[in-house]
């Protein structure tokens, strides 16, 4: 099991390469992101960077902003599963998936 920098490391990351990659799909730049949600475009900047982390408060805003569940925008599995990272709800029998269900989500796979 990782420790809880590296974890922490690893969201930062997972967190920041979502927001980008919603942010070009919205053919938006960061700082019409950023008033959408209303920060700064160097708070934005710094998530999708990975530098910091939102606070809760807007952690929520920004799962309602982007349509995507925290447990898809915190995935770890970056590499394994395209869906998570194009921000997708993987399909039953994806390989990071058993049963249909993403291994993030509560009820995910063990």
């Amino acid at each position: 099991m990782n420790n809880g920098s590296h974890h922490h490391y690893s969201a930062r990351v997972a967190l920041g390469i979502r927001l980008k990659h919603w942010r070009l799909q919205e053919n938006r730049k960061i700082a019409e992101a950023a008033t959408l949600l209303g920060v700064s475009t160097s708070t934005w900047g710094h998530w999708e960077t990975g530098e910091r982390l939102p606070s809760g408060d807007l952690l929520l805003a920004i799962e309602k902003l982007t349509g995507l569940p925290l447990y898809v925008l915190f995935c770890p599995h970056l590499e394994t599963c395209p869906q998570a990272r194009s921000g997708q709800k993987p399909t039953t029998g994806h390989p990071c998936c058993q049963r249909g269900v993403h291994p993030c989500a509560p009820d995910g796979c063990p």
